[in-house]
């Protein structure tokens, strides 16, 4: 019986538009995550006393913004990445047509 050594490292061969895409999706995570962080300090400033009132509500809606605004910019392109075709040497999204609109990558349309 033979051991096989897996790399937990591995990923497939992403290159190109696809590749730009998941960087900015971690990106956007990273920074989402650091917008939750600040939301979490502003809540336990606030709660405790630690600091006056303005700036832990400056620090509550401040990291509550880029929070929101970051996580949302990352599942928009991480939910566009799932439709990559990542085997293709030109990855391009998958396209459905929308009713009444016109050809739009795929996620774009609410169902």
């Amino acid at each position: 019986m033979e051991i096989r050594r897996i790399s937990a490292r591995y990923t497939p061969e992403i290159s190109g538009e696809a590749l730009q895409a998941l960087t900015a999706g971690g990106a956007w995570l990273r920074l989402g995550s650091a917008g939750a962080l600040t939301l979490a300090a502003g809540l336990v400033f606030a709660f405790r006393g630690e600091a006056e009132l303005s700036s832990a509500l400056a620090l509550i809606l401040g990291g509550g913004l880029v929070a929101a605004v970051c996580l949302r910019r990352a599942w928009t392109i991480l939910e566009r990445a799932d439709a990559w075709d990542v085997s293709s040497a030109d990855a391009r999204p998958s396209t459905r047509s929308c009713e009444g609109q016109s050809s739009r990558p795929l996620g774009a349309c609410r169902t």
